[in-house]
């Protein structure tokens, strides 16, 4: 029989995130949420949904759901914008769905961003389900309630804090990504273990580990922190150790360095620059960096030069400087407002 981890998430709306191998049983979690919905609209991306959309779609129309899509060709970075969320609109508004009926997520954190703020949005708010199929949206994105686009050129500007009424993850989806998504999505693993989990930290670098049990333990604390600060006014900042700087050279390079990669570039920037504010203990750095190139991550940041010009852009920023997160120790991490002058004169020594 297949397996059914369930964490029950108690934050401003309560949800659960269900672990299974396989989609036989999402539609049923989704009517046991649901239990009013007729409609669901399925938003993903040719690539997703032909490897899982038949499947996702079956499951969900033998539980009484009359299924629509909405199939994107693909989405990047550089559709993560209000045009791509007014399509979702009007394909909402072609499946007649009503505020009882569903959007749901199938897809990596960009697919779960968007389709969550056209959830919150549209009719001020129809009900969201998350199926994540990339490593980072299993261990982080879609918990939490966070989703909306990117504006300007500045990363996840305009959005909103909407959690879903049900994750449904299933590890197996991740033997179809690309090597390349597989590493990328370890920069945000690996996070996890910095910020507060030392025995993680220290299994990834052994190499003896279950992905399931990495996801599940990555979740247990981002569910943790969450619960507490569910809004990210404080606590919550812990959460973003690396994404300071990560996002600022996702901006600088226009996407070009995927999200984890980002996330690995700023996990050791901010550790060598918390070393060298005597915040952060000695080796930590080292340690970063060596687990992240094990799990095929690049760490060397300052070939691109200039991407600090995007920090001051960052949404932690305050009218004094930033909220930067630090370790102390791998395991532990605080939060110290700093200048934006500060850190980039820290990032390079």
């Amino acid at each position: 029989m297949n397996k059914t981890d369930v964490l029950h998430v108690n934050s401003d709306t309560c949800y659960d995130i269900i672990m299974e191998n396989g989609f036989q049983g999402l539609g049923e979690h989704v009517r046991n949420v649901l239990v009013c919905a007729h409609s669901v609209l399925i938003v993903s991306d040719e690539k997703v949904y032909g490897l899982y959309g038949d499947e996702v779609k079956k499951t969900l129309t033998e539980c009484g759901f009359e299924v629509k899509t909405h199939i994107a060709e693909a989405l990047c970075e550089s559709k993560k914008t209000q045009s791509t969320v007014t399509e979702i609109y009007k394909s909402a508004i072609d499946a007649n769905l009503t505020r009882h009926d569903a959007i749901l997520a199938l897809g990596g954190g960009i697919v779960g961003d968007v389709a969550g703020f056209a959830a919150a949005t549209f009719m001020r708010g129809v009900n969201f389900v998350q199926v994540p199929t990339t490593l980072v949206a299993q261990t982080d994105s879609s918990v939490g309630g966070k989703c909306g686009i990117n504006f300007d050129g500045v990363k996840n500007l305009i959005g909103s804090f909407y959690n879903p009424a049900l994750v449904y993850i299933s590890p197996h989806v991740l033997c179809s990504l690309p090597q390349r998504e597989r590493c990328a999505g370890m920069g945000e693993v690996i996070k996890y273990g910095c910020i507060r989990d030392a025995s993680l930290f220290s299994d990834l670098a052994s190499g003896d580990f279950d992905i399931s049990d990495v996801i599940l333990r990555c979740l247990r604390i981002k569910r943790a922190v969450t619960e507490k600060d569910s809004h990210d006014l404080g606590l919550r900042h812990i959460l973003n150790f690396g994404h300071t700087v990560g996002h600022a050279l996702e901006e600088y390079t226009s996407g070009e360095i995927l999200h984890g990669e980002g996330v690995a570039y700023g996990m050791y920037a901010m550790a060598l620059a918390g070393e060298r504010l005597k915040i952060t203990a000695q080796g930590t750095a080292k340690s970063i960096k060596d687990l992240c190139e094990k799990h095929g991550l690049k760490t060397d940041y300052t070939k691109y030069f200039g991407f600090e010009k995007y920090i001051s852009r960052d949404k932690k920023r305050t009218a004094d400087g930033i909220k930067a997160v630090f370790l102390t120790e791998i395991g532990s991490a605080v939060i110290r407002e700093i200048s934006v002058a500060e850190l980039t004169g820290l990032l390079y020594g």
